[in-house]
């Protein structure tokens, strides 16, 4: 592995004096309060129910389960809607950082078909206001958009926007889709391009091609692409690596060694988000910014 690349390893022998879980008998038990359930925590908590041993294909409805019973709640579709509300204000709290503007409307996201929704409701309306921030409605491109989604959601902000994406499944909302197997297959100029939980399925490094895609829609169009933005699934959850397909374990933080084990085990392929997402950004005369609550990066 390149050395500019390899993680730092960190063991773990002992979980913090701040621990949200222990491990009598075999049973994990909550260490944590009602508020205490919140998204960022809910990661930690994963990450300590792997260094205790928790099967990696339980992590995440072990800590939901644990959650629930600190919640004192029965109903999962409760509990996701409440994770859903607390996780919008957490977004909304970034944005008004950032743009100090009140919250926009997601509408549609309580739908359980979505994984991780609460993630991606947050990815949404940070896309979305970014977008209505630079004053762009139009030439908007998602690529590996799924089933249209985010671009319905798009066109009720009044953002016109086109998807690509490899596989063209049953399209959920009426929006434009065209199927893409390479970069020279976007036959168009978009000023704004966007990547949600795409680059770590490619096959070739997520940098070269994102060399490779500015190149490509720079090549296309009398003016220059006005921002890229990108959302990796930066967690340390393998179940959701390995059942989605992943290549790439995108990462900001040094992993732990438990982790990185099994992650060299299955043969996954490292990539330093912030490391490396700067350096294509400097290559190609933008800047980052990083939004690491958000897991969103945007080169512009």
């Amino acid at each position: 592995m390149n050395s500019e690349t390899e993680p730092t390893l960190r063991e773990v022998n002992v979980l913090p004096s701040t621990a949200l879980v222990s491990k009598q008998n075999g049973i994990f038990l909550p260490l944590f309060s009602p508020h205490d359930v919140n998204r960022d925590n809910f990661i930690q908590l994963r990450k300590e129910l792997i260094t205790l041993g928790c099967h990696q294909k339980h992590v995440i409805t072990t800590a939901r389960d644990l959650c629930m019973q600190v919640l004192n709640m029965t109903d999962v579709h409760a509990y996701n809607m409440y994770i859903l509300s607390q996780t919008y204000t957490l977004c909304d709290s970034e944005i008004r950082k950032r743009y100090n503007t009140e919250k926009i409307p997601i509408q549609d996201l309580g739908d359980l078909k979505y994984s991780h929704i609460d993630l991606f409701s947050s990815i949404y309306r940070f896309e979305i206001e970014y977008l209505r921030k630079i004053g762009v409605k139009n030439s908007v491109c998602d690529i590996g958009c799924g089933d249209g989604l985010f671009l319905r959601l798009l066109n009720d902000h009044e953002i016109e926007a086109t998807g690509y994406d490899i596989e063209l499944k049953q399209v959920s909302h009426p929006v434009p889709i065209k199927k893409i197997m390479d970069i020279e297959d976007i036959d168009e100029f978009f000023q704004v391009i966007t990547l949600n939980h795409v680059l770590e399925h490619i096959e070739e490094r997520p940098s070269d091609f994102l060399d490779r895609l500015i190149h490509h829609i720079n090549s296309r169009g009398q003016r220059k692409l006005q921002a890229i933005i990108i959302s990796l699934p930066l967690h340390l959850s393998l179940q959701a690596h390995l059942a989605s397909g992943h290549h790439w374990v995108c990462y900001h933080t040094e992993l732990s060694t438990p982790v990185l084990n099994q992650v060299e085990e299955r043969k996954l392929k490292f990539f330093h988000a912030n490391r490396e997402l700067d350096r294509v950004a400097k290559r190609h005369g933008y800047k980052l910014s990083v939004h690491e609550k958000i897991g969103t990066y945007v080169i512009e």
